[in-house]
């Protein structure tokens, strides 16, 4: 009988443990538990800062918070974090793609998915640098950019079709996407478009009795006319192809005034400048990051 006693006092305070248990802690739907789960980020931990930030994001995008600009300042801070020791660069590329959802149908988010390339050491050597190439090769896919932009595709093609050009025009091909010029396949596509089918190329056009006029198709200037964000990407592009060296400036001197915002150089550490997040400052105090 005791035992039997025993066995129904146990499982009375059993089933009442069940009954008072704390819930399972419940998904973040108020700023105010996302700012606390931000003051307790510890400065160094790249990867939970980066898991906040995808937390903020969703949030956002969801429409259940405004929190993209926390969001922005979670990701960039992961990513410099992550940078610094070199130890988590698939963290540091994860967080610039988060940062592009942020950006999406920008030139930004072109910049963050080359940022997020440059970053992940899984990339294949084809997007790595192009310093042992030999100068003909590199002049030929230069080469080869150039006349497709002018128009002469039946060149272009033949240059396209060697192997060796079109693994340095891969190298290149996060700039030449930058612009939304559509990599290296709207080269291939371009090239097969031209010469114009009026005039092929001689940018007039005859008329009965001798007669010359501008070309109707190309109106005297064969090739797809460029955009002066998508010009400057190939430019860029044609620099580093014949050995410029990735550490200048990208395309800043190539962009005339009135012709749009320059491209920026795909370098990680300028992503707090970009996006004006002070990186020392690594802890969240009441709304506001503050220096550890």
């Amino acid at each position: 009988m005791n035992v039997c006693r025993s066995f129904r006092s146990v499982l009375l305070v059993a089933l009442a443990l069940c009954v008072t248990a704390p819930a399972v802690a419940q998904p973040i739907l108020t700023r105010e538990a996302l700012e606390a789960r931000a003051e307790l980020l510890q400065p160094g931990d790249a990867s939970a800062y980066f898991e906040l930030g995808e937390e903020a994001l969703r949030l956002t995008r969801g429409g259940v918070l405004d929190a993209a600009r926390l969001a922005r300042e979670l990701l960039v801070l992961a990513v410099v974090q992550a940078n610094e020791t070199g130890e988590d660069r698939a963290v540091a590329a994860s967080a610039c793609l988060a940062l592009a959802q942020l950006d999406e149908g920008t030139i930004e988010e072109s910049w963050l998915r080359a940022l997020a390339e440059r970053l992940d050491g899984r990339r294949s050597a084809a997007s790595g640098p192009l310093g042992d190439r030999r100068d003909s090769d590199r002049l030929a896919a230069s080469r080869a950019l150039a006349l497709t932009r002018a128009g002469d595709g039946v060149s272009a093609r033949r240059l396209l079709r060697e192997p060796a050009v079109r693994e340095l025009l891969r190298g290149v091909e996060a700039l030449l996407r930058a612009a939304g010029g559509g990599g290296l396949a709207g080269v291939f596509r371009q090239s097969e478009i031209w010469p114009c089918p009026e005039c092929g190329n001689e940018r007039i056009s005859r008329r009965d009795g001798g007669v010359f006029d501008l070309c109707h198709t190309c109106q005297g200037d064969p090739g797809r006319p460029l955009s002066a964000a998508r010009l400057v990407a190939q430019l860029e592009a044609e620099r580093r192809l014949l050995g410029v060296s990735s550490g200048e400036v990208l395309a800043g001197s190539l962009a005339a005034p009135g012709v749009g915002p320059p491209l920026r150089e795909i370098d990680p550490s300028l992503l707090p400048l970009v996006f004006r997040v002070d990186p020392e400052a690594r802890v969240r105090r009441e709304g506001q990051w503050v220096v550890p």
